[in-house]
């Protein structure tokens, strides 16, 4: 059996490194998208589990919400687990999924988790779901529970979005958490331990077999050289192949008033061959915001999806209000642009237009 596993996507349609195209959409957010439609229609794949954070607030922007839509029409024999940021603190765990009315869908074998949960696919595979586990006690009480499944008819798996002492994470070495030798013995009640929460791709040293899925996609600058991306487990050879989803080229530039651009940055028309793959960070501290505007948007216009520009005089703009919203998707989203920018017969081609840019 052949199981596809990834973890921390942190949607949002306000990621700094990314511009909002033609129809309201974070271009980061656009390349997330298309990067989960290509992983759920990998061919030859039996089960595909997802470790938590699908959003990176609970609280979420309609094109987010349009996205997840678009996602949750996707694949067969999958579970959607919650994690830390799929929830809102001040009333506990909710599921961000079921708040935006996204259900699991039986016939599909599409599973959306945000409790402690065993979902039984493929009439042969058990996934123990937690989306939080906050102590060795915890986590020990979880694994004697699951001893009561059958050992010999199933093949079992835990998924969870949780922190172990030892791994990495943004900060450095993690301190706190799950003690990693409780993966030592558990490891006759599970084949693999699928983990969130941590961005880079990691194997818990006491249990070759549990293993952090890592961000499938990168988010910032912080682990720029590290290969971001989704594995795939063999449960019948035990391999976890880790597969990389992109080999971004990350470039990051100080600019003052007196500097001569970069050519890259004055020139970029002729590094067309590079230029889907760039991650660009531009640290500007001159006065002529107008022209390092006037950069950023011809490399958009090239086809960069990944710049950012920091300038030193910014200028104050107001705090946007939180808000809920019904449940969307990608056609509703995108008609609603069309209707506030266009008119007459121009409506149907920017509509179809729209959908063509998603690539839907």
């Amino acid at each position: 059996m052949k199981i596809v596993t990834f973890a921390d996507l942190h949607l949002s349609n306000s990621n700094s490194y990314g511009h909002i195209g033609q129809f309201g959409f974070n271009s980061v957010l656009n390349k997330q998208y298309k990067e989960v439609e290509r992983l759920l229609s990998l061919e030859r794949i039996d089960a595909t589990l997802f470790a938590g954070d699908l959003s990176d607030k609970p609280i979420i922007d309609p094109k987010v919400g349009a996205i997840i839509s678009g996602i949750f029409d996707r694949g067969r024999n999958i579970v959607w687990m919650c994690g830390n940021h799929d929830t809102d603190d001040s009333i506990g765990y909710t599921n961000v999924l079921g708040n935006y009315g996204f259900a699991s869908d039986i016939k599909k074998q599409i599973h959306f988790v945000n409790r402690a949960q065993v979902i039984e696919l493929n009439n042969n595979l058990v996934v123990f779901c937690h989306p939080w586990v906050d102590s060795d006690e915890h986590f020990k009480h979880i694994c004697n529970d699951i001893k009561s499944i059958s050992s010999k008819k199933y093949t079992k798996i835990f998924l969870g979005h949780l922190s172990v002492r030892g791994a990495e994470w943004d900060g450095g070495i993690c301190y706190e958490g799950i003690n990693p030798n409780l993966f030592i013995k558990y490891r006759k009640v599970f084949k693999f331990f699928v983990l969130g929460h941590f961005h880079k791709f990691q194997r818990i040293k006491a249990n070759p077999n549990a293993f952090y899925c890592g961000a499938l996609t990168h988010r910032n600058f912080k682990y720029a050289n590290i290969p971001m991306g989704y594995q795939i487990i063999d449960t019948e050879t035990m391999d976890i192949d880790h597969i990389k989803t992109s080999l971004l080229d990350f470039r990051q530039f100080h600019i003052s008033e007196d500097d001569h651009l970069p050519k890259l940055l004055s020139r970029p028309e002729k590094y067309k061959s590079i230029i889907p793959n760039l991650y660009l960070r531009i640290k500007y501290s001159g006065k002529d915001i107008e022209m390092i505007n006037g950069v950023k948007n011809k490399l958009v216009d090239l086809g960069v999806s990944y710049i950012r520009i920091d300038c030193e005089r910014r200028v104050k703009t107001s705090k946007t209000k939180k808000h809920t919203v019904a449940p969307v998707n990608l056609q509703s989203v995108i008609t609603k642009v069309v209707r506030e920018n266009y008119s007459g017969l121009q409506k149907k081609k920017a509509i179809e237009s729209g959908m063509r840019y998603l690539e839907i």
